[in-house]
């Protein structure tokens, strides 16, 4: 048995195995960083709302009211406008309500001058349920669709409403020897006090593929509904909304000038751009399991899709209103504004500054497997950057 040989003084030691350490785990190692400067982004976006908070007054939700202080909220701080200070309170409050043009005026005249408090919007429900009564659902004290509030505020039911401008098709030789022929009639405009920001005109064009006539008709609009589709993008659904159809079978067209129903093929252009888009995704399914959740530029140019006096039009996302719940008449509304480069959550009473790593998560579409609860942006709103 051989005995075991210590080392004598002086003698070299053997070198040592190099130790092996377990490398991190990748998901724990990049989830630190990752999480500290989300937090530094939070301390930071709060700093700098500091100075920006009396600019974002909270508006108290008096009961299923989320759906209309979301949207008065991107439309009081839609760019470029100063509210003038607020009337007068009057003497008698036994009074009926103001006309709806004149509460919401007095309403954001008042929110200027909270210098970043709690508004409380009595006077202005009051007034919006009193206009509503016998034309409008909003009328009844209950949630109600977001998009549905955006449009009464700037239809003719809500104001002194409007009207279109008609314009002549310009003619084909087959159409110039049709006698009597007229374009299709022009729908009304929706308007209100502001009304005109959001106002565009499209084109709506359908082309007899018998005579080759060209019947137009122009709409105007204040936004306009994109089908969403899981993992799609907006400009992929507007492609889709302006691109051609063609009309055949039980769809034929009635052409006026053939006096029969023909094949045809319609499309639609923008033919005037308004200073303030408004985009409205059909996020809500029938029978799906999820909302479908569309990937939103901030960045936007219709110039594909409309005539080329207004090839020049850009856009860029300033605010965002955004719906968590199974469908527009339930669950809950809030939004998002920015001023210059910062963004603000707000959510009834509380307004709060929001990371840009927050929106950009918030503009990617969620995966197909998300719930229908899930918060899902459903109005989008752009300014107008290019003339």
């Amino acid at each position: 048995m051989s005995r075991l040989q210590l080392p004598r003084p002086g003698d070299a030691l053997p070198p040592s195995k190099p130790k092996h350490r377990t490398a991190p785990s990748p998901s724990k190692g990049s989830a630190r960083p990752a999480a500290a400067a989300a937090a530094a982004g939070e301390r930071r976006a709060k700093e700098q709302f500091e100075p920006l908070r009396r600019k974002f007054p909270g508006l108290r939700n008096l009961g299923n009211t989320c759906f209309a202080a979301a949207v008065l909220q991107v439309l009081y701080h839609r760019p470029g406008v100063v509210h003038p200070p607020a009337p007068a309170a009057k003497a008698d409050a036994s009074e009926a309500a103001a006309p709806l043009p004149e509460a919401l005026a007095a309403l954001f005249s008042e929110m200027q001058e909270a210098e970043g408090r709690v508004v409380q919007p009595y006077a202005f429900f009051q007034s919006l349920r009193q206009a509503a009564t016998g034309v409008s659902q909003l009328s009844e004290a209950r949630q109600h669709d977001a998009q549905e509030f955006f449009h009464f505020l700037l239809s003719g039911s809500a104001a002194s409403g409007g009207g279109g401008d008609a314009e002549p098709a310009a003619p084909t030789k087959r159409r110039r020897a049709a006698a009597g022929s007229e374009p299709e009639p022009v729908a009304r405009a929706p308007e209100a006090a502001f009304g005109r920001q959001f106002e565009g005109r499209r084109l709506c064009a359908t082309r007899c593929l018998e005579c080759e006539t060209v019947t137009r008709r122009f709409e105007t609009f204040v936004d306009i509904s994109l089908s969403a589709r899981s993992g799609a993008s907006v400009v992929s659904a507007l492609a889709d909304f302006t691109g051609r159809e063609r009309l055949r079978g039980s769809n034929k067209f009635a052409c006026s000038v053939c006096r029969a129903l023909t094949p045809a093929e319609r499309w639609i252009e923008f033919d005037r751009l308004p200073a303030l888009l408004t985009l409205h995704l059909q996020i809500f399914g029938y029978g799906a399991d999820a909302k479908a959740a569309t990937a939103i530029p901030t960045q936007l140019s219709l110039a594909p899709w409309c005539a080329a006096e207004t090839a020049d039009a850009k856009y860029e996302l300033y605010g965002l209103v955004c719906h968590r719940g199974s469908s527009p008449r339930s669950g809950h509304y809030y939004s998002y504004t920015r001023l210059g480069n910062q963004w603000v959550k707000c959510d009834d009473s509380s307004t709060a500054a929001v990371t840009t790593a927050e929106i950009r998560a918030l503009l990617q579409p969620l995966p197909t497997t998300s719930t229908r609860g899930a918060s899902t942006p459903y109005l989008l709103m752009y300014q107008r950057t290019s003339v």
